[in-house]
Formats: structure tokens, C-alpha cells, sequence
């Protein structure tokens, strides 16, 4: 409406979304006028080797600016459409190689694969008490978000000791702290093992309410700044972390990694 372009970012969705039924995913590509370029990793769900990324522009227009030139200087003339100026061609090899050996019927396979399995963790998530998905998910990726009840870092420790890995989301304005879990090709498998290890973690912390607080956050943030490693349990660390301003934990997040 105010002409203004619209970039999606589908870094993870581009080689999933095209193979999901229309009638479930709203059409988020270059069928909607206002977007004018479309961002996708070969590396998420194309199976390449990471380092070879795309950008797709609607037009000449909008591709145009994207292109760097000089010859104005006392070098040889520099025309570049990428954004590293110097850059391995074996990335891309591998991903024309990946995109090759499976071919669209290969990643519908999979997408098929997958969602079929997504459906059913979703489904599983529902059923159980105390937990709950955040917004909506029709896809692969999902937010888990515990009741006041529980506690979603003891719980992402309960999981991640149990062989299951996941990503700890700390809250964001309205939207509380969460676990986030994404379903690959790999993990197919193990949906009905890690439903299990969520309902096992849930009654674990109701029977034993003291395991939030069994342990002093202070000592374990001096003892991980110190460059000691992050204990078994984390728990305590993630929830002293979550009460921070974002500005004062990012400060914390890059100290540790120069530790």
C-alpha cells in the first residue's frame, strides 16, 4: 500500500514451505504483491554443507542495488553480486551437488516426513499437563512454554540429560521464557522418546518441587565466568539470566565467550 519493499526472511522455510499443502500455509512469496525479495539457506532443510545462501528479488529493480561496482580507483574494476567479495566455490558446489541428488520429488518426500511427524509431537505437546505451545506452529519448529507450576529451564535440563537437545528462550516482553524444539530429518525417531522424556520431566518437578530451588545461581555464574564450564544443571543459571535486562545479558553472553 505505501510502496514500501518487503524482504522475507526464509532462511529456514525456503526448501520447506513450497512443499507444504496450500491450503495449510498462507502464501508468503513473491505470489504476494508487496514482497520484493525472498532470503533461503541451502544448509537448513536442502541437506547441503553450510555456506551458500540465496537472495531472490522480485525484479531487475530491486536486484540492481544488491550489485557492488567500482572503478573509480587505481585498482582493476570490481563488479561483485555477492556479499563476501572472495569466496570458496565449494559450498555452492556441494549445495547444487545436494539439491541434485534429491531433487523435488526427494524434499517433498521429506517435508511429507517431517510434518507428519510434527503433527504428532504437536499433538502430544497438547495432551500433556502444564505445558502448552506458544502461538500456533504448523510447521517443524516448535515453543514450549510451561505453567507456573513448573519451571521450562528445569525441564530443558531434564531433557538435555536425557539425550535430548534443545534451545532455552528466554522471555521477550509478553511472551514467556520457552523451550524451543525443532524436528529434523534425524530425529523422526525419537518424537514418542522425547514426548515421554517431557511428561517424565513434568512429573519429576511435581514431585520434587525443591529442584528449583536446590541451587545458588550466584555461585554457578561466578563459577562460569571463571571459565569453569557450565554445570550439569543449569537451570538456576538460565533463571537468574532471564530476570536481566536484555542489554545487561548480552553484555554477560559476550564476556563468556571471551572467557
Amino acid at each position: 500500500r505505501h510502496e514500501v519493499p518487503l524482504h522475507v526472511d526464509a532462511c529456514v522455510g525456503g526448501f520447506y514451505l513450497p512443499f507444504v499443502q496450500d491450503d495449510q500455509i498462507p502464501a508468503f512469496d513473491f505470489r504476494c504483491e508487496g514482497v520484493t525479495s525472498i532470503s533461503l539457506d541451502f544448509h537448513k532443510n536442502a541437506y547441503a554443507p553450510k555456506g551458500a545462501s540465496a537472495v531472490l528479488f522480485r525484479s531487475r529493480e530491486y536486484q540492481l542495488p544488491s550489485v557492488f561496482a567500482s572503478s573509480n580507483w587505481t585498482g582493476y574494476p570490481v563488479a561483485n553480486k555477492t556479499v563476501l567479495s572472495s569466496r570458496s566455490a565449494g559450498s555452492m558446489a556441494a549445495a547444487w551437488a545436494a539439491l541434485n541428488f534429491q531433487g523435488r520429488e526427494g524434499l517433498a518426500s521429506r517435508v511429507s516426513q517431517l510434518q507428519e511427524a510434527s503433527m504428532i509431537f504437536r499433538k502430544g505437546v497438547e495432551e500433556l499437563e502444564g505445558i502448552s505451545l506458544q502461538g500456533n506452529p504448523l510447521l517443524n519448529l516448535f515453543s514450549l512454554e510451561t505453567s507456573e507450576a513448573l519451571d521450562c529451564f528445569e525441564l530443558s535440563d531434564h531433557l538435555r540429560m536425557n539425550g535430548f537437545h534443545t534451545q532455552q528462550q528466554f522471555s521477550c516482553g509478553a511472551i514467556a521464557e520457552a523451550i524451543h524444539v525443532s524436528i529434523n530429518r534425524d530425529n523422526i525417531p525419537q518424537v514418542d522418546p522425547l514426548l515421554k522424556c517431557l511428561r517424565d520431566g513434568i512429573r519429576q518437578q511435581k514431585d520434587n518441587p525443591e529442584l528449583t530451588s536446590g541451587s545458588n545461581p550466584q555461585e554457578i555464574f561466578d563459577s562460569v565466568m571463571q571459565g569453569k564450564g557450565l554445570p550439569e544443571r543449569r537451570a538456576a543459571l538460565f533463571r537468574m539470566l532471564n530476570q536481566l535486562p536484555s542489554s545487561q545479558r548480552d553484555d554477560i553472553l559476550r564476556n563468556y565467550l571471551l572467557n
